[in-house]
């Protein structure tokens, strides 16, 4: 059997260099990625409906938003403002983070998904796909690690399979189609400094929302989210949630 770390140690150009498919917001397909790459079996994703409703404490979150005008000009402001203060990004240095390089195309999904796996606590072990991509490219910066990822057809053609599975509800857009108009942002509860942390590829870095308990990170995610994301754009119905959080005992 071959080693399943073999083709990061060993990595060579991928000779198809086509855009990676969209995936859509749906627990399912981001299960099937997930779990071919390496998220710990305890771990699975859920559609969040609101506070108090799941039964597992949540660990991360992935958000799917509208790519309006409004948004885009409130998160541009809010990065601007952060990388005026000095080392910012020094207290996030040891998260894996993932820039989202050209060539990727819609994979905005598939990067926030490995933002969650790759930086949640236990969530992966070093002999899956996932533990041998963090630890060849712990040294890396954000956009050798992007660079590196979108040469890997392991995880692209894992990606790509998920995109299509039966469990879509809904086409896939084509690979080579116009830019879609949503976009997937990944939060996570960051064990080592204890705060919640938003992961999006397309920014200079990991985002610092504040302190937070595993126990309240639920809440404070919540809070984080409307005030960034739902009342920038409060008559927008194109929002979606997942969590990712533990498997129900059966």
């Amino acid at each position: 059997m071959s080693d399943p770390l073999d083709f990061v140690n060993n990595v060579t150009p991928s000779s198809d260099q086509s855009a990676w498919l969209a995936l859509e917001s749906n627990p399912k397909v981001f299960n099937e990625f997930a779990k071919k790459v390496g998220l710990a079996d305890r771990f699975e994703f859920v559609d969040y409906y609101g506070l108090g409703i799941l039964k597992q404490p949540a660990h991360a979150f992935l958000l799917l938003f509208p790519c309006s005008d409004n948004l885009f000009d409130y998160r541009q402001k809010q990065e601007d403002a952060l990388q005026e203060i000095p080392d910012y990004l020094e207290r996030s240095k040891h998260l894996c983070f993932v820039k989202q390089v050209q060539g990727f195309g819609n994979a905005c999904g598939t990067i926030a998904c490995l933002h969650v796996c790759l930086n949640t606590h236990g969530a992966m072990d070093e002999t899956t796909p996932l533990g041998s991509f963090r630890e060849s490219s712990n040294s890396s910066t954000p956009q050798e690690r992007g660079e590196l990822l979108h040469q890997l057809d392991a995880f692209k053609c894992v990606s790509d399979t998920a995109a299509v599975s039966s469990d879509a509800q809904t086409a896939c857009p084509d690979r080579d189609g116009v830019e879609l108009d949503h976009h997937f942002v990944a939060f996570i509860w960051d064990a080592q400094t204890e705060r919640v942390i938003e992961l999006d590829g397309t920014k200079f870095g990991p985002i610092d929302h504040g302190p937070s308990s595993l126990e309240d990170f639920e809440e404070k995610t919540w809070v984080v989210i409307q005030k960034n994301f739902l009342l920038v754009e409060p008559d927008s119905l194109e929002f979606s949630l997942m969590a990712l959080t533990y498997k129900e005992e059966s």
